[in-house]
């Protein structure tokens, strides 16, 4: 099965591709594809280097399935005497059903243990009539953390803080804190909480599986280490980081109810909606209430607005 799926990934080119797989416990799978892919002569002594990125999902999204494509190209320098990547990108973003349109520019600073990462979204379509409800995409930014934890060489503190604007009802505004913990070479397990300012707080776990798999892998003996942190090392270009962002584009829901006259009876509740974790294979674990995304609920003049996730 492992040769198999080297020989399948490899068909993509020299960089890397992953495949990730959520909602196991459910009948309705979510799933995407991602790879990066240099453009540029890449090799040990190589100081920038030009990439592609793109994925693309399937997942259900407010009450359908959605297919999300994104594609990227950025570009990376070694600073800093090699010991940092300093980049830019830009991304397109492309929803079937809803033919939702995005566009992203990021920026990017990696070190051997800290990462940060800066995304400016902009939506460029208009509003959207679905399954007789209209919705709209909306803009917004997050800034995304990652760090190695202290005396833990084995666990990476992640955070994100994000802000999605919104015509009816407040911003949302909101953040992830999580830790990650490295099991094998290839297997690692995420867990934490989500909390914004239209939702409660949500916790999450997330078990991700790196392809292909690699031959004769240790699990981790979860050693606590005499230094706080690793020493620093120079950066290699070749190792291919993910450009992180939010690849599923956040949706405004607006429900039109007797023509923007508001009913007696209260608003009906939010819609309940998926949240494709980002990760290699991810697997729901019923034991820790996953993560639903974004929301938000605001009654205005008529129309109940719901914010829809990120991912």
């Amino acid at each position: 099965m492992n040769n198999k799926a080297n020989t399948f990934l490899n068909a993509f080119g020299a960089g890397r591709s992953e495949v990730s797989i959520g909602g196991l416990s459910s009948k309705k799978l979510n799933y995407s594809l991602r790879t990066i892919q240099p453009i540029s002569e890449l090799d040990a002594n190589s100081k920038a280097l030009t990439f592609i990125q793109a994925s693309i999902a399937s997942g259900k999204s407010i009450d359908s399935r959605r297919t999300t494509v994104n594609l990227g190209v950025g570009h990376r320098l070694l600073v800093e005497d090699d010991m940092a990547i300093a980049g830019i990108n830009v991304f397109t973003d492309y929803e079937s059903k809803s033919s939702h349109k995005r566009l992203s520019l990021g920026l990017e600073y990696q070190r051997a243990n800290f990462s940060v990462n800066i995304n400016k979204y902009h939506i460029f379509s208009d509003k959207k009539l679905v399954n007789s409800v209209k919705e709209r995409g909306m803009s917004g930014y997050d800034v995304k953390l990652s760090g190695q934890a202290p005396y833990l060489p084995w666990a990476k503190i992640k955070g994100t803080y994000y802000h999605w604007d919104t015509t009816a009802g407040p911003n949302i505004k909101g953040n992830i804190l999580g830790v990650d913990i490295e099991l094998t070479p290839s297997v690692s397990f995420e867990f934490g909480q989500e909390n914004n300012n239209t939702i409660n707080v949500k916790s999450y776990g997330k078990l991700t599986v790196k392809l292909p798999l690699g031959n004769k892998q240790k699990f981790t003996n979860f050693a606590i280490a005499s230094k706080a942190f690793k020493d620093s090392r120079k950066m290699d270009l070749g190792a291919l980081a993910w450009a992180e962002r939010s690849n599923k584009i956040a949706k405004e829901i607006i429900i039109v109810q007797n023509g923007g006259v508001p009913p007696p009876p209260p608003p009906p509740p939010p819609v309940s909606v998926d949240h494709t974790m980002n990760g290699d294979i991810s697997v729901d674990l019923k034991p820790i209430k996953r993560t639903t995304g974004h929301q938000s609920s605001a009654f205005v003049g008529g129309f109940n607005t719901i914010g829809a996730p990120q991912c």
